[in-house]
């Protein structure tokens, strides 16, 4: 059962004159269900410890998204002792300790896993769920791991990148494709929209009507999607080709600049 305390008051003690490092850990956030018609998805919370852990402190900010409920059964640290969380100006305070009573409970061993799951209210405009740390100083939180080394505390501060999920799964296109840039004719930009089918090296280049290479729009590796990219000419009015290679696929398309 989730007892609701003040979990930072706990941590401030296990952390009295603790010890900051970095590295050999991680936090991660990914989405385990969703539900379009409700709007309901459950997120995993998930931590990567090379030491033994005894408390963590997780602070959240959701843009997207309400917390209806935080769950913990079935997760690494199901048997703590201490297991609570807050919502507070719209950020998710997760506090959770191994020991806090007096019967013995096992800190959580180094490994990998989902140690809560969230259970989220996807807002009825959102496109998106973004999750990044809620840093605050009164009270103090931060996304830490915390560790005993030589009867003193010590906080990690695990490898975590701003998390964000999408709700409309990116379709990808069935072919490549070169497509018409616009506007055409144009002076002096234009836009020239292109489809990968694959991942891959990608070459974009004009060429005047002599055939010869005018400028290079993109020479980069690049995603499978919907691409595009910005031609700005430098140069005489007159006709243009642009040309798309990657892969296997070639294709030209013909630009109009009138100045």
């Amino acid at each position: 059962m989730t007892k609701r305390l003040q979990p930072i008051l706990v941590i401030a003690m296990l952390l009295a004159a603790p010890t900051l490092v970095f590295g050999g850990s991680g936090f991660g956030i990914s989405k385990e269900s969703w539900d379009a018609q409700e709007r309901l998805m459950v997120v995993a919370l998930e931590v990567k410890n090379d030491v033994n852990l005894t408390c963590l402190d997780i602070p959240l900010r959701i843009e997207g998204a309400t917390l209806e409920k935080a769950s913990f059964e079935g997760t690494r640290v199901e048997d703590f002792d201490f297991k609570s969380c807050n919502v507070k100006d719209g950020s998710v305070f997760i506090g959770l300790i191994y020991q806090f009573g007096t019967e013995a409970r096992p800190q959580l061993a180094a490994g990998e896993g989902v140690v809560c799951k969230l259970h989220l209210k996807v807002d009825e405009s959102a496109e998106e769920v973004k999750f990044s740390v809620a840093q605050t100083s009164k009270p103090y939180h931060d996304l830490m791991l915390v560790t005993r080394k030589d009867n003193r505390a010590v906080a990690i501060k695990p490898d975590f990148e701003n998390a964000t999920i999408p709700l409309v799964e990116k379709v990808l296109p069935a072919k490549y494709s070169l497509s018409q840039n616009y506007p055409n004719p144009f002076n002096p930009e234009c836009i020239i929209p292109y489809e990968l089918e694959k991942p891959g090296h990608v070459l974009l280049r004009v060429y005047n009507v002599l055939g010869q290479e005018v400028t290079t729009l993109v020479d980069e590796y690049q995603e499978a999607g919907p691409q595009s990219v910005k031609w700005h000419a430098n140069c005489a009015s007159g006709v243009y080709f642009y040309k798309l290679q990657t892969g296997d696929f070639e294709a030209t398309k013909k630009a109009v600049l009138v100045r």
